[in-house]
């Protein structure tokens, strides 16, 4: 449970965190929308060779956490700090893989 949330904390602080503030000055939109488009871009290189026996929907899985990345860009946007994303996205993995025995088969390939 705790590395979990570690995992989403860690990947706010990077996407919504330093990204997100590197972007702003283009707008927020644009910080929004390439934040939300780099996380995606990255869990789905994680996913692209799953390991035999396992079947990842990439397409689906990009698009949704692209559309959770701008929901979380939005909480940064408004609230101008990466708080709110962080403990959001942290409790997300927490209810997602809190109950696992162990970390996902893709948090060590």
């Amino acid at each position: 449970a705790l590395l979990a949330t570690a995992i989403g904390g860690a990947e706010e602080l990077l996407y919504r965190g330093y990204l997100f503030g590197r972007l702003e000055r283009y707008g927020l939109a644009v910080a929004t929308v390439g934040a939300a488009a780099a996380h995606a871009a990255y869990k789905s290189a994680l996913f692209v060779l799953p390991p035999p026996g396992r079947e990842v929907d990439v397409v689906f899985l990009a698009v949704v956490t692209f559309l959770g990345g701008v929901v979380f860009g939005g909480m940064r946007a408004v609230s101008g700090s990466v708080v709110p994303p962080l403990v959001a996205h942290a409790c997300f993995d927490l209810v997602v893989y809190g109950n696992l025995a162990s970390a996902p088969w893709w948090v060590w390939s």
